[in-house]
């Protein structure tokens, strides 16, 4: 199958908000500390609808300059999305392998839970790609990636349900059993 660019990253913040647990590779476990729970999910639902509004907010400034441009309600929005994701600090650490080599990384550290903390850490590197407005709420309440831009549910069950929820499926419908109701009424049809 495909992958769409962006939709590893991806995968880590959708997983993290639908309440599906992921073991980390980390050298000490703290089970503890990897708890998905209903306020670790919600601190990442905020951080995300903090940088669509931010989006939102830019995109009604044209010629928007940063540092240049004043824009009171970009500024606020910075400032918040800032403070939410020191909740998330990065250590450095460097780890020697066979044969000599040495391996450098970054290891998540703080109070956080570690699968929230790489789920917002991903919601950077989604933003860096320009692709964070692709994580969406589908019709029957899951998260997913949207793979295109016009992508509006999960599966195709759940587009269908929403397809049965416009007026026009609903008029078409009923126009339909009004015509079945008929004929079967008529006594042309058992």
């Amino acid at each position: 199958m495909k992958q769409f660019r962006g939709e590893k990253e991806a995968r880590v913040v959708i997983d993290w908000l639908n309440g599906v647990e992921r073991k980390t590779y980390y050298s000490r476990p703290e089970p503890r500390k990897n708890k998905n729970t209903k306020a670790s999910r919600a601190r990442i639902k905020d951080l995300l609808s903090a940088i669509q509004e931010l989006k939102a907010a830019l995109a009604k400034i044209p010629d928007y300059r940063y540092g240049e441009t004043r824009c009171r309600e970009a500024e606020k929005l910075e400032e918040e999305i800032s403070a939410r994701l020191y909740d998330y600090p990065l250590v450095p650490f460097i780890i020697p392998e066979d044969g000599g080599y040495l391996f450098g990384d970054r290891i998540v550290v703080g109070s956080r839970a570690i699968g929230e903390s790489l789920a917002a850490l991903n919601i950077v590197e989604l933003v860096n790609m320009n692709l964070v407005d692709r994580i969406s709420s589908c019709l029957c309440g899951r998260y997913f990636f949207a793979r295109l831009p016009k992508q509006s549910f999960c599966s195709a069950t759940c587009r269908h349900k929403g397809y049965e929820q416009t007026e026009a499926f609903k008029a078409q419908r009923r126009e339909y059993m009004r015509k079945y109701y008929k004929l079967k009424t008529s006594g042309k049809v058992k």
